[in-house]
C-alpha cells in the first residue's frame, strides 16, 4: 500500500487563515514555533525584480560551473546584472 501524498494546496488553508486573523491549525507547521526564514535575500529587497530569461542549457550549465570554480560566492544574477550593468555603459 502507497502512502498518500499531501495535496500541494493543503497549508494554503492555514496562510488564508492566518492573514484573515484566524489561529492555525495543529497540524501547521507554523504552529510548531517554525517561522520560516527570515526575508534578508534579493526576492524580498525591493531594489531587485525578478526576472524570467531563456538562456540554452549548456550555456547554463557552463556559467554556473565557472562561478562556483571561481568560488568569489557570484551567483548566475550577480554575473547578469554586473553584464548588463557594462552594456548600459556602452550605450
Amino acid at each position: 500500500m502507497t502512502k498518500k501524498q499531501p495535496h500541494h494546496l493543503e497549508g494554503l488553508n492555514t496562510i488564508l487563515g492566518s492573514l484573515k486573523g484566524d489561529a492555525p491549525s495543529p497540524s501547521s507547521p507554523m504552529s510548531g514555533g517554525f517561522r520560516g526564514r527570515p526575508s534578508m535575500g534579493k526576492k524580498s529587497d525591493e531594489a531587485f525584480c525578478q526576472t524570467t530569461i531563456s538562456i540554452r542549457k549548456a550555456t547554463r550549465k557552463q556559467v554556473k560551473q565557472v562561478l562556483l570554480d571561481a568560488e568569489n560566492g557570484q551567483d548566475v544574477s550577480e554575473l547578469v546584472e554586473e553584464l548588463l550593468v557594462q552594456w548600459l555603459k556602452s550605450h
